[in-house]
């Protein structure tokens, strides 16, 4: 049964919220149509064209008693950030934001189980959000429990015109929930190499036996609330974290907000920008030189750097390039719009017209 939350997509916009490198757990079908899973619940989250205030969900088991709905408010950080707020206040004092940021509206930073956000980050290292995302599928499949079955479409290709027409070919697709820390120490280095997670393996099997010894959940949630510099301190003591995986699992899992996690295409933003000037990235990057530039992020913008920084980043990638194109088109044709009107009305003037490793296929669950 289909649901709807009141949120505007200017303070939630599915794309440039759920793939873009802060969270792995969600497909795109069509544009602002995506599933994922979220907790316990299969979602199917869609918004329609001529609608901008409500966005449709639906899930697997249904949320009958609201338990799905609390759990997506708290992970879109529903009642404690108002975007539309930063977008304006960081608008008017940075020119170079504004222009960046009125082409990507809506970006949004999740509030992910730290748990899971650990892992996807440490899968993460030397690697692109194509080949995270289906590395943590597999994990889900290979270790995580069962929520349920769902039909999609096979992709084929149409040799004729007959071919097209015929009815799309679908198959079943198991879907299952992240693992849990008792359910993923089962894993073996072994294994996790033979599922194509590669040198990432050992640093998995050791994380989660530290994350165990320390408490599990209970540890990560004595960090939530704590400043940057000892959260960052205490989740660089796992193996395979180093300071930006910190800072990842610190912005969109643990609630600093002020975090700006840093590399080479961070790095380059902030040159380009004027952020920090003099400066030259090292690939042994120093902890005195990481926290430099996480400061010119937060010389800007406050403890919202976080934030900002998720925007920016956004704004950069290229998968983001064609959102900017296709929203400086609309905006040029509002213009022109607005141009052509003021003309019959007045009377007067005139109108201005990836290249990586291969993808992990899905593959058999292992037997326990």
């Amino acid at each position: 049964m289909w649901k709807s939350l009141v949120i505007h997509r200017k303070e939630l916009a599915l794309q440039n919220t759920l793939v873009n490198g802060q969270c792995f757990n969600w497909k795109k079908l069509a544009p602002d149509h995506f599933q994922g899973i979220l907790g316990d619940f299969f979602v199917t989250l869609k918004r329609a064209a001529d609608n901008d205030t409500h966005l449709h969900y639906m899930t697997i088991p249904d949320d009958s008693d609201g338990k799905f709905l609390t759990l997506f408010k708290r992970y879109i950080q529903y009642d404690t950030v108002k975007v539309q707020e930063l977008y304006a206040e960081w608008s008017l004092r940075l020119k170079h934001f504004k222009e960046i940021a009125s082409h990507i509206e809506g970006v949004r930073c999740v509030r992910q189980d730290p748990w899971e956000c650990t892992i996807s980050f440490i899968c993460s290292q030397n690697n692109h959000i194509k080949r995270i995302t289906a590395m943590l599928e597999v994990m889900r499949q290979q270790y995580g429990q069962y929520i349920c079955d769902v039909e999609e479409p096979v992709e084929t290709d149409a040799s004729s015109k007959e071919e097209e027409k015929k009815e799309p070919l679908k198959a079943i697709r198991k879907i299952y929930r992240f693992p849990t820390v008792d359910e993923l120490k089962k894993a073996t280095e072994a294994e996790l190499r033979g599922l194509g997670f590669g040198y990432r393996a050992k640093f998995i099997v050791q994380s989660v036996k530290m994350i165990e010894e320390k408490g599990g959940d209970k540890w990560f949630e004595s960090l939530r609330g704590k400043p940057l510099e000892k959260v960052r301190a205490e989740l660089v003591t796992l193996m395979g974290v180093g300071n930006k995986v910190a800072d990842c699992i610190a912005l969109f899992s643990l609630d600093c907000a002020d975090s700006v996690p840093v590399d080479t295409h961070v790095f380059q933003i902030a040159q380009k920008l004027g952020y920090i000037k003099g400066l030259k990235f090292q690939a042994s990057m120093t902890d005195k030189l990481y926290v430099e530039i996480g400061d010119a992020f937060r010389k800007r913008f406050g403890d919202k750097a976080g934030w900002a920084h998720q925007i920016l980043f956004a704004g950069d990638l290229d998968s983001f390039k064609e959102v900017i194109a296709e929203s400086k088109k609309r905006s040029l044709g509002e213009i022109t719009k607005e141009e052509n009107v003021s003309e019959i009305k007045g009377g007067a003037g005139k109108a201005n017209p990836e290249e990586g490793p291969k993808q992990i296929q899905n593959v058999k669950r292992l037997k326990k």
